[in-house]
């Protein structure tokens, strides 16, 4: 199921003198975007996904706009596991991650939908599939 994103920003941004052209400067980052109408504090942010993931390796997390953030970890392993555990949510709010290849502005496709399962039940037997 995609949820729309709160309306205008549905990019992230940042500063445009920052050099795109050294991989090491992509190698094991996400970036990643809150689906919320209203700014966060950014330290208790931090704290509490870095709480949450646990990573085994250190992870840097940065602003680049409001409510949206680079995730720098320092191994590739804890970068993967954290990109493929499914939704995450903060404070109840969709939070939405993506991966960033180098060649490519990060902050050119949207971060507004994400995918969520979602179990119901006592419904009728006519909506089931399996």
């Amino acid at each position: 199921m995609a949820l729309p994103a709160t309306p205008v920003h549905s990019a992230c941004h940042t500063n445009t003198n920052q050099t795109k052209t050294n991989p090491d400067l992509l190698y094991f980052r996400l970036i990643g975007r809150l689906l919320i109408n209203k700014p966060i504090h950014f330290n208790t942010f931090k704290v509490r996904m870095a709480s949450l993931w646990q990573p085994e390796h250190k992870v840097d997390i940065s602003m680049m706009d409001t409510n949206c953030f680079m995730f720098k970890f320092f191994h590739q392993g804890n970068m993967e596991r954290i990109y493929h555990s499914g939704s995450w949510l903060f404070d109840n709010f969709p939070f939405v991650l993506r991966k960033v290849n180098f060649g490519k502005d990060p902050t050119t496709k949207p971060l507004d939908k994400t995918e969520m399962w979602v179990q119901a039940h006592n419904l009728p037997f006519v909506f089931m599939t399996e």
